[in-house]
């Protein structure tokens, strides 16, 4: 079943981590320009304490803290984007607390072959004992209550939204 609107936030998310591999590669050649530097500094190759090579570490140094400051604030919105994402449940299986933030879910979409279930973390989706609630071809919309501890599983449903 096609998931409409869900292919900008994979191609944001892959965006946002193909940034950030450029900044981790960047860093990188600006770490071995610096030692490089350092060590032509070290080896007596004559540079004085008013040299190019120091007005070129002191941009360097300037450069990896940018840097840093950016690689941060992808970080900052990698985790606002992850956060987000786990307030949508499609058709998988979800450990309340870990993958899912916990709280009431409804979906809209239900068809005949819809199936989902909550049980105990751990215990699996066929444990009788550790079944705590579950649906199937049930007629739509269903709204579920989902606690840390559970374990939530869904097939054909469509999206499970976060509303409370």
């Amino acid at each position: 079943m096609a998931h409409p609107g869900r292919g900008w936030k994979v191609a944001a998310i892959t965006a946002i981590i193909a940034v950030g591999v450029l900044l981790i590669l960047w860093v990188a050649s600006l770490v071995a320009l610096g030692a490089a530097s350092r060590a032509g500094q070290s080896s007596g190759t004559g540079v004085g304490a008013d040299s190019p090579n120091d007005d070129r570490a002191a941009e360097l140094d300037a450069r990896e803290q940018d840097l840093a400051d950016r690689e941060a604030a992808v970080a900052e919105r990698e985790d606002a984007v992850s956060a987000w994402v786990t307030t949508v449940l499609n058709d998988g299986i979800y450990t309340i607390g870990v993958s899912a933030e916990a709280g009431v879910y409804r979906t809209e979409t239900v068809g005949e072959y819809c199936q989902w279930n909550i049980y105990l973390t751990g215990t699996g989706i066929y444990d009788v004992e550790g079944t705590i609630n579950f649906g199937a071809g049930e007629p739509g919309p269903i709204q579920v209550t989902l606690e840390e501890g559970q374990d939530f599983s869904s097939s054909d449903c469509g999206a499970w939204n976060r509303i409370g």
